[in-house]
């Protein structure tokens, strides 16, 4: 999803695509209401893109498993918008 993820976790595993091709990350519209309680839409995001992948992130990083559909493909993002994404999960040291 961000790209910047590979330098910073080169092993993040959550990155691989699954036999079917398909992510872990939930898509946004398919988390369910109970679970946005617990998330937070972060509008420093330029794109409505890196606001749905941050959401995907947020929701598996505090434990959240989809049943539903998951992305299938991931889009490019602004430049911008990996360095909100590094800045806001990661130290200023990075």
């Amino acid at each position: 999803m961000f790209q910047f993820l590979k330098y910073l976790q080169p092993t993040n595993y959550f990155s691989i695509p699954r036999n079917d091709k398909s992510y872990v990350f939930p898509l946004e519209s398919d988390i369910p209401k109970s679970a946005f309680i617990h998330l937070k839409r972060d509008l420093s995001f330029k794109s409505q893109l890196a606001q749905g992948y941050d959401l995907s992130w947020q929701a598996i990083n505090k434990g959240f498993v989809s049943e539903k559909r998951t992305l299938t493909s991931i889009s490019p993002i602004p430049l911008n918008d990996e360095y909100v994404f590094i800045r806001k999960y990661f130290s200023s040291a990075w």
